[in-house]
């Protein structure tokens, strides 16, 4: 991961943790499998709310906006150690940009039957199982 930080922690009596938010401007992320020809995802901004509190963290909203993507997520990471054994139960939507669209329009299935459609309603999306072995499922 790449990129510049800047974030903003205060604690929460309330709940006995801390609230928090951080921003990533320029974040690059390899990904372990191509997504359709791509290697890696560039965000040019990415923000994130989030309440840590007994060895969870709950997103309230990651946002991020890339070149290709744009999309928000929201859920909980129960953190695990090793942290690759955390647990994720995490959904959201992720909107192509029209050069991403020009690349799914030949590869994604045909019961997705309008994918120009897909830059303004986006997809929705699940994440469940571990960091290290995550599931994805898209609705």
């Amino acid at each position: 991961m790449r990129g510049h930080i800047a974030n903003d922690v205060s604690p929460n009596p309330s709940s006995g943790g801390v609230n928090g938010r951080l921003s990533v401007a320029g974040l690059k992320i390899q990904l372990k499998e191509p997504f359709f020809s791509l290697n890696d995802l560039v965000m040019e901004k990415t923000d994130a709310e989030f309440t840590m509190s007994g060895g969870n963290i709950r997103l309230t909203a990651l946002t991020f906006d890339g070149p290709m993507v744009e999309g928000r997520i929201t859920g909980v990471i129960d953190i695990r150690q090793p942290m690759q054994d955390s647990r994720l139960n995490l959904s959201g939507n992720v909107k192509p940009r029209p050069d991403l669209i020009a690349r799914l329009q030949e590869s994604l299935p045909a019961v997705l039957e309008n994918v120009r459609t897909l830059g303004t309603r986006g997809l929705n999306f699940r994440v469940r199982g571990t960091i290290d072995n995550p599931d994805l499922s898209m609705r």
